[in-house]
């Protein structure tokens, strides 16, 4: 066919991002991203008040916002929020989104490089991030960030699997109680 320029392979499906290039991938199309981006189930953010005792006062490190659809709810629901997000473009899309809310801050860095206090989150969230993160140095990181009776939660995602699903497990648990203890 003359003329006519070949349209590039797409990539292929089975080939997940890396840890590092997943945790860009969305930034260049932040505000696409946002709009595309169904909210999380009202009984999340009940289960998160009712069993971890999310309110006023609390103070909740969220790992990877995004462009902020957890941030709102848990900026809502009374807590502070510190977000670590690492890419500059959805940093910035959050800071858009949230916008001035008392009780919230932006760190752009990775996880595993941010400088967090020990001791000092009563909720550790991360809402779709967790499959970025390296879990040898983050699982520790998040048990030295809580307070003593504080909680951890994650909804897992992981692409790459077959089912598009991985939970933490228990390699993850044996790691966040062996932190905790050790803290």
């Amino acid at each position: 066919m003359v003329g006519r320029a070949l349209a590039p392979e797409p990539p292929d499906p089975g080939q997940p991002f890396d840890r590092i290039e997943g945790r860009h991938v969305f930034g260049p199309a932040a505000a696409v991203y946002a709009a595309a981006r169904p909210d999380y189930p009202d009984r999340v953010y009940e289960i998160l008040r009712d069993r971890c005792g999310v309110g006023p006062s609390s103070r909740i490190l969220e790992i990877g916002p995004g462009t902020g659809q957890a941030t709102k709810r848990l900026l809502s629901m009374g807590g502070s929020v510190v977000a670590i997000e690492p890419s500059h473009e959805l940093a910035d899309r959050l800071r858009v989104e949230v916008g001035g809310a008392d009780g919230f801050d932006v760190v752009e860095a990775p996880f595993e490089d941010a400088d967090l206090a020990s001791s000092s989150f009563d909720l550790v969230a991360s809402a779709t991030a967790f499959h970025w993160l390296d879990p040898e140095v983050a699982l520790p990181k998040i048990a030295t960030s809580r307070s003593p009776w504080s909680r951890a939660r994650f909804r897992p995602r992981s692409f790459g699997t077959r089912t598009g699903y991985r939970t933490p497990g228990r390699r993850s648990s044996r790691v966040m109680s062996s932190s905790a203890s050790a803290s």
